[in-house]
């Protein structure tokens, strides 16, 4: 299983199921690696899973997440693998302990303490029987992990961790937990505003379930924040860590070959000592007849803000299952992709030595340089400056200098 950079978080239980295959398709056809879907009192999510997978081609579809208070271990575990196996690997499990207000309050179940009850839960999947004809590759589990140990435990016993509603800052702070190598697949939530009253708004209203939720809040505290941020539905400062809004071509960018999201209240840290190549992102399609005037817009602007430079990003292989982009350079200007240089058009100016563009660096146009020949100020460097070694001081038989006793010009003239 190859997880593209990007992928879609949506709640598809508000779809009628043809409806819902339908937006799926459209996802994998917009080039994006995998669909995230939910499960919390809608549609059980493995049957949910199997119904898209069914309706898609190459497209990951991943539970984010599954309620392990929803069905026991084994259960989850031959649901895993069966879907894998019906789907060429497409299907990547996505775990969580859910909510006491879910699971006490709506499922009437008793709510364990979060990290002993998973590592039990995956301990019991890991030993789980399974009589049927396995995926050919091993399946991925990724947990819902917020809080420091449900991190170490993705590390320990998974493939890696989704963690969702959280800053830029936890995530650094979850790679690190995690290590090289592990999944981290974070939630980011995106509005397409640019009035910041509207964008906050729209994300005071899609965080008001989250605020009375106890593990949210409590990672946000870790994070920093206090009572005061969370009054109000939320602070400005708040919204603008846990979601991005601004403009749809302003949204992403790839800083030094990773794919980041943008917005103007995101701010990116940069090691100030270190050179970075930043690319902003005008557009991403599949490519076929219906896009052409859409494809010339995109080259239009790129080329705009690119500065007469543009930069292809395609991918390699079968477009289908290949993670990996090949890179192709194009410019409307005189450009030089070994030197990284570009040069204004041609005119007559940069073939005249009259100008300042075309005229010789080294004699400015004049066609000779004057220098300064040693041999001729210095005939015979065996003599002293007393002596007149220094020919041109020499004029009429009378030396142009005082006592030599009183200069000082080094050991050797």
């Amino acid at each position: 299983m190859k997880l593209k950079n990007l992928g879609v978080w949506a709640a598809t239980d508000g779809l009628p199921a043809a409806a819902a295959a339908g937006f799926a398709r459209r996802v994998e056809a917009w080039g994006y690696g995998a669909l995230w879907i939910p499960e919390a009192v809608g549609r059980e999510v493995f049957s949910a899973s199997a119904w898209l997978l069914a309706g898609t081609n190459s497209l990951i579809v991943a539970s984010g997440i599954a309620n392990i208070y929803a069905r026991d271990s084994f259960s989850a575990a031959a649901a895993q693998k069966g879907l894998n196996e019906q789907s060429g690997g497409r299907f990547l499990l996505g775990l969580g302990v859910s909510h006491i207000p879910l699971v006490e309050g709506v499922r009437q179940l008793t709510y364990g303490k979060p990290v002993a009850t998973m590592r039990a839960y995956l301990q019991a999947m890991a030993h789980a029987p399974y009589k049927s004809v396995p995926p050919a590759a091993p399946q991925r589990t990724v947990l819902a992990a917020l809080g420091p140990k449900m991190l170490e435990l993705s590390a320990e016993l998974a493939d890696g961790a989704h963690p969702y509603n959280v800053p830029p800052d936890h995530t650094r702070q979850a790679r690190a937990r995690l290590g090289a190598g592990k999944l981290l697949c974070v939630e980011q939530a995106a509005i397409l505003e640019t009035n910041p009253a509207e964008a906050r708004a729209t994300a005071r209203r899609f965080l008001a379930i989250y605020m009375g939720l106890p593990n949210y809040v409590e990672n946000w505290r870790r994070l920093g924040f206090t009572d005061t941020d969370f009054a109000g539905g939320g602070s400005d400062r708040l919204i603008d860590a846990l979601i991005v809004w601004g403009d749809e071509k302003l949204i992403r960018a790839r800083i030094d070959g990773e794919l980041v999201e943008l917005a103007s209240n995101v701010r990116i840290k940069l090691d100030p000592k270190q050179k970075h190549d930043i690319d902003v992102i005008v557009d991403r399609l599949v490519i076929d007849d219906k896009v052409r005037i859409r494809l010339s817009d995109s080259v239009e602007t790129a080329l705009k803000w690119g500065e007469g430079r543009l930069l292809v990003l395609h991918q390699a292989g079968d477009a289908k299952s290949s993670n990996q982009w090949n890179e192709t350079l194009h410019s409307n200007r005189n450009y030089s992709p070994a030197t990284g240089k570009s040069f204004e058009t041609l005119t007559p100016k940069h073939f005249s030595f009259n100008s300042p563009a075309g005229a010789c660096s080294v004699c400015h146009g004049l066609g000779q340089k004057m220098v300064f020949d040693e041999a001729l100020v210095v005939p015979d460097a065996e003599k002293s400056l007393e002596q007149g070694a220094v020919l041109p001081w020499r004029r009429g038989g009378k030396r142009d200098f005082g006592d030599a006793g009183d200069l000082s010009f080094g050991n050797k003239i």
